[in-house]
């Protein structure tokens, strides 16, 4: 499995070959990928990615485990965690487009 997501309106750079290190950070800012192989385990509703490759070089070589749900054409990936000491739910959905 592959995710790729990426803030659409990242800025471009003036020099293509040359950015600029405020340019760089931008784009890393804006941009989320990692790469692996998975097990879902259906009668638990839980699916874990092995991170073989990923943007964050400290991410590869872990897992991360999601609740998954059906509905209809919907595939739902749940993902919980924190920030600022804040409790999160992400939810991502995807659709099945015939």
């Amino acid at each position: 499995m592959c995710i790729q997501l990426m803030n659409p309106n990242r800025f471009d750079w003036r020099n293509p070959t040359r950015p600029t290190a405020q340019q760089l950070a931008s784009a890393i800012n804006g941009y989320y990928s990692y790469c692996g192989t998975y097990e879902l385990r259906q009668n638990d509703a839980l699916i874990t990615h092995h991170v073989e490759l990923a943007l964050v070089p400290n991410e590869v070589g872990t897992s991360v485990q999601r609740q998954v749900t059906f509905a209809d054409d919907r595939l739902n990936l749940i993902a919980e965690g924190s920030h600022d000491g804040q409790r999160l739910t992400f939810t991502l959905t995807w659709e099945r487009v015939n």
